[in-house]
């Protein structure tokens, strides 16, 4: 008998490894935020650590293919338009464009995690050939 794991496409590896990635690179980025490394307010730690455990949760249920990986991506994904647009306004001087090309990054970003959501949902909510079979 073959398991669900064992049928997982390589895509989806590829996204769980990424993402676990991700969670690593929140997780350090919060450490460092909130010990006073960077000169950042204590908002920025407190989601950064949100991005990473998100994106941990997100590695973690995408390598297993359980339907909840979609909420993680989702929550995810948020966390990542709340971190846009806090460096967006606070740092609004480094962005290239001003606010139009900040709006302009918001859009293609949107459209990526649109794809990506997309993604998830027909991998991990599908069923497979031993679940209909049941």
């Amino acid at each position: 008998m073959t398991t669900k794991a064992s049928k997982r496409p390589f895509s989806v590896t590829a996204l769980s490894l990424l993402m676990g990635w991700l969670a690593f690179a929140g997780l350090a980025n919060a450490w460092a935020i909130l010990n006073d490394t960077y000169d950042l307010p204590f908002y920025y730690g407190a989601v950064a650590l949100a991005y990473g455990v998100s994106a941990g949760a997100a590695a973690v249920l995408l390598w297993r293919m359980q339907s909840a990986a979609l909420i993680t991506i989702r929550a995810w994904m948020i966390l990542c338009i709340a971190f846009i647009l806090m460096f967006g306004f606070s740092m609004g001087d480094i962005v290239q464009g001003g606010l139009m090309g900040l709006f302009g990054f918001a859009i293609f970003i949107g459209v990526i995690f649109a794809m990506l959501d997309r993604f998830v949902k027909r991998h991990t909510l599908s069923p497979t050939p031993e679940d209909s079979a049941q």
